[in-house]
């Protein structure tokens, strides 16, 4: 193993900036000349002849920075990056610089890496790519500033890439995703999400209040996307593109994240995938009593704690309880050809199927609403089998060539929430034999510009 020291302003050549054993004490005691540290990453990637295990330790005063056109690439494979504190080398840091210049088309790998402490400045069409799922690359307490233009129209981070052999995989651990939040850019930046699967945990995203320029962009390449416990308080811009397409291969979750009340440009994006869902889950931060919400093509369900069934299902929150129902609300541009509808999971839990049962499920729709049909809207039960792994499924779907049926009304159930309800229920019975296991109950919307609202809490009887 060797450490590989960088500081701006170093002037080492070779391998003159690279050791057998760590330095220790202050910057200014470890080395007597800048001929003994590098003074930018790259130099020090390109001319240290690196192995991989080598750790390059950068001070937290290196601030590197260049106006030349000429592209730097950075490419770390299977090291560690670490800022240290130029008083102490031996002492964890933040606040390295290293800014690559606005001019050039410049890159950042991180292959198998570890990152700690260290600042990049990203302008237009530079990118940041990781490892694979074997080898990801893992920055901590790192910062991206992704800064905009007064003159450049279109400017975008790129991160991940993706082929038909690979795809990236990066993790971001309390980082700071700064937009340039002390600057107001007549073209502000965004982060483009070129292939791969990205975790922000407990990151802080920062951005100067603006109502049109998005902050989460893609190309149509597959990517997942998670932000785990991250900040966006400090980023008053539109999360994403309104644009019908914009996220066909992007599956978003916003996992427990925190979003300034009242910032309506924090906004979701109502176009996710076909199944994978752009998603909330939320602590309820941006709307008290909504659990989650997820977004998909055809429309998007919520989890409400203002509207619900009276005695239906319970979210348990420490000590009490709390009631709560589904919202699901279908797309208006459905196209009722049978092959496109809006599908999630209601509901799993546990049942013994050794003997036959009948499913209940209850659904409310607002006053003076028609009437559902099995053609609307149906469930899938699915249910352990007898004597195999294999799953068994009950359908309440239309039969082709055959009429829709209507679904009953449900006179023993009242909801708070809503006044004069249409109120109806679904029930579906086995057929087959099953044993106990898990049971999944999906329910697919076919009919466009619905809103129905469905209880979680199911009603299981033996036949």
């Amino acid at each position: 193993m060797a450490y590989i020291y960088v500081k701006s302003g170093g002037t080492a050549t070779g391998t003159a900036g690279k050791y057998s054993s760590p330095k220790t004490g202050s910057w200014s005691t470890a080395f007597a000349t800048t001929a003994e540290y590098y003074g930018d990453l790259v130099t020090a990637c390109t001319a240290s002849s690196y192995s991989p295990g080598d750790i390059f330790y950068v001070s937290n005063l290196h601030n590197y920075s260049t106006s030349s056109s000429t592209t730097r690439n950075f490419i770390f494979d299977f090291v560690k990056v670490i800022c240290v504190n130029d008083t102490n080398l031996s002492s964890l840091s933040t606040g390295a610089l290293e800014n690559p210049g606005v001019y050039a088309s410049n890159g950042y790998s991180f292959t198998g890496s570890y990152v700690y402490g260290i600042s990049f400045r990203l302008y237009s069409s530079q990118s940041f790519t990781g490892g694979t799922d074997a080898n990801p690359a893992i920055l901590e307490n790192c910062t991206l500033q992704i800064h905009g233009s007064n003159s450049v129209f279109y400017y975008t981070c790129e991160l991940g890439y993706a082929n038909s052999n690979n795809h990236d995989v990066i993790y971001f651990k309390n980082c700071t995703i700064d937009f340039g939040v002390g600057t107001n850019w007549t073209y502000p930046n965004s982060i483009y999400f070129m292939g791969g699967i990205f975790y922000f945990i407990n990151c802080t995203f920062l951005a100067y209040a603006n109502a049109s320029w998005e902050m989460l962009e893609s190309y149509d390449i597959f990517s997942i996307v998670r932000f785990i416990g991250c900040d966006f308080t400090g980023a008053n811009r539109p999360l994403c593109s309104t644009q019908s397409n914009a996220y066909n291969q992007v599956e978003l979750i916003f996992d427990r994240c925190n979003f300034a009340t009242g910032n309506s440009k924090l906004v979701f994006p109502t176009n996710g995938n076909l199944f994978e869902s752009h998603g909330f889950y939320l602590s309820g931060s941006i709307e008290p009593g909504k659990f989650l919400a997820q977004y998909y093509k055809y429309g998007y369900i919520e989890s409400l704690a203002s509207i619900y069934r009276n005695g239906g299902a319970e979210s348990i929150q420490g000590l009490s309880t709390i009631p709560y129902s589904i919202r699901a609300t279908s797309s208006s541009g459905l196209l009722l050809t049978g092959s496109y509808f809006l599908r999630f999971k209601l509901v799993d839990l546990i049942e013994d199927f050794s003997v036959y049962k009948s499913i209940t499920i209850k659904i409310a729709q607002p006053n003076s609403s028609v009437l559902l049909k099995n053609s609307d809207i149906w469930i899938d039960v699915w249910y352990p089998d007898s004597v195999s792994t294999k799953a068994n499924r009950k359908t309440t779907q239309q039969i082709p060539l055959t009429s829709a049926y209507t679904y009953p009304y449900s006179t023993d159930v009242t909801w708070t929430g809503l006044t004069g309800p249409v109120l109806q229920e679904i029930s579906i019975t086995t057929d087959t034999i099953g044993k106990e296991g898990l049971c999944s109950i999906w329910v697919y919307i076919q009919s466009p510009s619905k809103t129905i609202y469905l209880c979680p809490k199911v009603t299981i009887n033996k036949i």
